[in-house]
C-alpha cells in the first residue's frame, strides 16, 4: 500500500506550482469562497501550498494534473482520509456540482469515494475493512467528513445534474451514497 508521506506531498505541490504558476490559475471562483481562511500549514502533513490545487481544478490546461495531487496531498493512502479532507470536502462539493468545472465529472466521482471511505468501521465491521481503514476511533476524520456531507446535501443533490437535463451526473444509487455518508435515509426515487 503506498503511503502519502509529508515531504512527498510538499514536493509535487511545490512541482506542480513550478509546472502551473499561480497567475494562471482562477483563484476567485465562488466555489473556492473561503479557501484561503483555511489555516492549511497547521494541519499535519497539509502543505501551505494546498490552495493553488484547488485553484488549478478551474483550469483546462492543469485540471487532471490538480485533481491527482490533491488525490494524494488528501489521502494518508488509498484507503485512509487524512486530516485536512474534511476542511477540502466542502471546496470539493460545491466544485463538482458546478457545470463550469473542467474536471467536474471527476472530482464528483472523487466525492463519491471519499463517502464510501467516510462511512463507519467499528468493531462490528469486518476484519478486512478494519485492516484497510482503521476505527472510527482512530479516524476522527471520517466522521467529520460525514458531518460536512451532511451540510452540504443540497450541493450534492447538484451532482445529480449534469449540462445535459436528460443525463445524470451521478446515478440515483450513487447520490443514496452520498445520503448514507450523510447519515440521511436512502431515496426512492431520483431528486
Amino acid at each position: 500500500m503506498c503511503i502519502h508521506d509529508a515531504g512527498r506531498k510538499e514536493a509535487i505541490v511545490a512541482e506542480f506550482i513550478q509546472e502551473h504558476p499561480p497567475q494562471r490559475i482562477m483563484a476567485d471562483h465562488p466555489a473556492l469562497e473561503g479557501l484561503s481562511d483555511v489555516a492549511w500549514p497547521a494541519i499535519p502533513g497539509c502543505p501551505a501550498e494546498i490552495s493553488a490545487l484547488f485553484a488549478g481544478l478551474l483550469d483546462r490546461s492543469s485540471g487532471a494534473e490538480a485533481l491527482r495531487v490533491l488525490q494524494i496531498v488528501l489521502h494518508d493512502n488509498s484507503f485512509r482520509l487524512n486530516a485536512a479532507m474534511p476542511r477540502a470536502l466542502p471546496f470539493l462539493i460545491r466544485l463538482a456540482a458546478d457545470p463550469t468545472v473542467p474536471v467536474r465529472v471527476d472530482v464528483a466521482e472523487w466525492v463519491l469515494l471519499i463517502a464510501s471511505l467516510s462511512l463507519p468501521v467499528t468493531e462490528d465491521s469486518g476484519s478486512f475493512e478494519v485492516m484497510l481503514s482503521g476505527f472510527d476511533r482512530d479516524r476522527p476524520e471520517r466522521a467529520e467528513c460525514r458531518t460536512v456531507f451532511a451540510e452540504h446535501a443540497d450541493q450534492c443533490r447538484a451532482l445529480m445534474r449534469n449540462d445535459d437535463p436528460s443525463e445524470e451526473l451521478i446515478s440515483t444509487e450513487e447520490f443514496n451514497a452520498l445520503l448514507e455518508a450523510a447519515g440521511r435515509p436512502r431515496q426512492t426515487s431520483s431528486c
